[in-house]
């Protein structure tokens, strides 16, 4: 196995197990608020284990038609928990998981059958060792890189997973920090080597780095936490394609080091933002005005997560700075990761702000 296999695999199985630890309790309470007669808990607890099980699949398998296997089988367990509260928007927004999923595993399976045609493999490993690839086979991986998108809701496919923070919290963590989109930069990142100093790989760059400053600035209007949160995940997944289409050395260990601080950092946050909700009835950060003074512990670990997205000692700080030097020559791409970053700090550093000022007297709560 590689370094990026080793990595994922370790971030899906420890931070996928965390996330069902947490789950156990918060399943309970989330159940009590809906008052149901009778759990889904099983069915719930199901699904999670079965997702970061196939993820672990999909990240080892050395054989195309089992990556797509899993890939599709990734898709089918987000359907089922984001569908999991069955309310008014739940249905609605795992079926547009499901449909864009779907279309994102037709690309993969597209580009599979092309390049098994034309190089009469399926093993990834010898197709990643080919040399001086034809067009029809930078098609075709260009195919599988699209699908990798889809999975890692880039632009224009972002919609899907801006529609699963209606499932609970804890399915919210898992998708965002070590299963669904860490697939697709996963699937990108492993057939680098394949389409490196090509225009494929350009592309790939400059569409990430879009994704990075778009989805940065949309988040800055944004005033749910889940959303900052969800808007935050694809915009550095952006950054993370845009290290895999730069295609340096440099540029790759920035991408695997952004992966691993960044399902680190994301997990903890989703996670906190889940306790505060049930402890105060609302996502909205202007409703954790003097949040400091009336959940002191908790506000204290979602700072420290925030912290992490943006300041030294942490990793995803370094990361950046090392895929802005990777970034070094290529004018359109540093300009856009530059003004990225800047947008990342102006609104990551709204929701600190709210949480140390009071509350004010008689406001009414978003909800």
């Amino acid at each position: 196995m590689d370094n990026l296999t080793v990595i994922m695999v370790l971030i899906i199985s420890v931070i996928g197990s965390l996330i069902c630890l947490y789950a156990l309790p918060y399943m309970k309470a989330h159940e009590e608020h809906q008052k149901l007669e009778m759990s889904k808990q099983p069915r719930f607890f199901l699904f999670l284990v079965l997702l970061i099980g196939v993820m672990n699949g999909l990240v080892l398998t050395n054989n195309l038609l089992w990556l797509y296997l899993f890939f599709e089988m990734t898709t089918f367990c987000s359907f089922v928990l984001i569908g999991h509260d069955e309310n008014v928007r739940s249905p609605r927004n795992a079926l547009r998981a499901l449909w864009m999923g779907s279309c994102g595993g037709l690309f993969l399976l597209g580009g599979i059958v092309l390049l098994y045609l034309k190089t009469g493999s399926l093993d990834i490993q010898t197709l990643i060792a080919t040399t001086n690839a034809s067009p029809a086979v930078l098609f075709a991986v260009g195919l599988i890189c699209v699908g990798g998108f889809v999975k890692a809701a880039q632009m224009p496919f972002q919609s899907w997973l801006l529609g699963a923070m209606v499932a609970p919290t804890p399915v919210s963590a898992l998708l965002h920090s070590s299963t669904m989109v860490k697939a697709g930069v996963y699937i990108v990142l492993r057939f680098a080597p394949m389409y490196e100093g090509s225009f494929l790989s350009y592309g790939i760059a400059l569409c990430g780095a879009f994704t990075f400053v778009a989805c940065a600035a949309l988040a800055i209007g944004q005033n749910n936490g889940k959303r900052i949160l969800a808007y935050s995940t694809i915009s550095n997944l952006g950054l993370i394609m845009a290290c895999a289409g730069i295609n340096t050395p440099l540029a790759i260990t920035a991408a695997i080091m952004l992966i691993i601080f960044h399902a680190v950092s994301k997990a903890l946050l989703f996670l906190c933002v889940g306790t505060i909700e049930q402890e105060i009835g609302s996502k909205n950060i202007e409703d954790m005005r003097g949040l400091f003074t009336r959940l002191p512990r908790t506000a204290t670990i979602t700072m420290i997560g925030i912290l992490s997205m943006l300041l030294p000692p942490f990793g995803v700080l370094m990361s950046k700075w090392m895929a802005l030097e990777a970034a070094s020559s290529h004018l359109v791409v540093i300009i856009l990761l530059a003004l990225g970053s800047a947008l990342t700090v102006v609104y990551w550093a709204r929701w600190p702000v709210r949480s140390w000022v009071p509350v004010r007297p008689g406001r009414p709560r978003s909800g």
